[in-house]
């Protein structure tokens, strides 16, 4: 419990009549389930989805950059885009590391 936010919670939580009623495990799961629910909306505010476009204006794809980066690609959008982006990954990779190399 780094946050305040989570104190607070925390405290709110213990304070109930439901929980001074409740044996332990019960206690235990409600404050965990309290909790972890603050936690998951944190992390999903902070893993917004962008849209990719291409210079039609077209949506190729989703990236969500967070804990887990992620793209969603439009498969109608440019079919076969993923694929192909599959297959060059690795020189992508290659050319990315050069550039970076570069910079410092």
């Amino acid at each position: 419990m780094k946050r305040e936010a989570a104190v607070v919670i925390a405290q709110d939580e213990i304070t109930s009549v439901a929980f001074r009623a409740a044996d332990s495990d019960e206690r235990f799961r409600r404050l965990y389930e309290r909790l972890a629910k603050r936690a998951s909306a944190r992390g999903k505010k902070a893993e917004k989805a962008r849209a990719i476009e291409d210079g039609k204006g077209r949506t190729l794809a989703r990236v969500t950059l967070g804990a887990k980066p992620r793209f969603d690609f439009d498969e109608k959008a440019l079919p076969g885009f993923a694929d192909y982006l599959a297959e060059h990954l690795p020189e992508l990779a290659e050319r990315f590391d050069k550039e970076r190399a570069k910079e410092t």
